[in-house]
């Protein structure tokens, strides 16, 4: 039986999780930077109007689109996070959990993308990420933990 990985692998394989090595996971920290700032920007741009009558359509367009942006580095980083867990852990019921958390947000989170009315998900997708991240610290601390 293999021992869990430590803490620094899982953060060495986080960093190598995409297949393109760290420049992949910097591109992607710099997609979800640049799409977050633009979203929050349109936000910040919605507050200023005092009527949705009053709304320019276009801020909602932009606002539209920097938020796919953004969740789509979210839904990479979601499936490239299940996949490095699959890998590291084998065929671990703590394996099944993290894959099943990670994949299921990157795939619900795609979906409400792309289909109608599907909106509403990704506050669902957002939830198992969260769930997800809980069970990684969880899983950090045990492995820190076990190593003393």
């Amino acid at each position: 039986m293999t021992s869990l990985p430590s803490a620094d692998e899982l953060v060495g394989g986080i960093v190598l999780h995409l297949g393109g090595g760290a420049g992949a996971d910097v591109a992607l920290a710099a997609l979800l930077l640049f799409g977050d700032i633009l979203e929050n920007n349109q936000l910040l741009k919605l507050t200023g109007y005092t009527s949705p009558d009053d709304t320019d359509t276009g801020v909602i367009v932009l606002l539209m689109a920097f938020t796919r942006v953004k969740g789509f580095a979210i839904f990479l980083a979601s499936l490239g996070l299940a996949v490095l867990y699959a890998r590291r852990l084998g065929r671990r019921w703590t394996a099944y959990i993290f894959v099943a958390l990670y994949a299921s947000s990157a795939i619900v989170r795609f979906i409400s993308f792309f289909a109608p009315g599907w909106r509403a998900a990704l506050e669902l997708s957002s939830n198992l990420m969260r769930a997800a991240w809980l069970a990684s610290t969880v899983h950090a601390g045990i492995v820190a933990f076990r190593k003393g």
